[in-house]
């Protein structure tokens, strides 16, 4: 995977995590076949996927400890 800045960004989910003092800033997001994915599919998506048979997937998930949630969110800038 190389960066660009020609590239779309990705969708992306981001979230904050937090056990007590433990405070875990967290961005993931979902790759379906050659799609991203945010859980939300068109039905297009679905039937194309459908007709095709079960695509591979995974889930990308960043987090980081011990950096407040604004910074860890302001310098974090994913692209596919």
């Amino acid at each position: 995977m190389s960066y660009s800045p020609s590239i779309r960004p990705l969708n992306l989910t981001r979230l904050v995590a937090q056990r007590e003092e433990r405070v875990e800033p967290i961005s993931y997001w979902m790759r379906i076949g050659y799609d991203n994915a945010n859980g939300i599919w068109p039905p297009s998506a679905k039937l194309g996927y459908g007709l095709r048979g079960c695509p591979d997937g995974v889930l990308f998930r960043v987090s980081t400890i011990g950096v407040p949630p604004e910074l860890s969110f302001k310098f974090r800038t994913i692209h596919s």
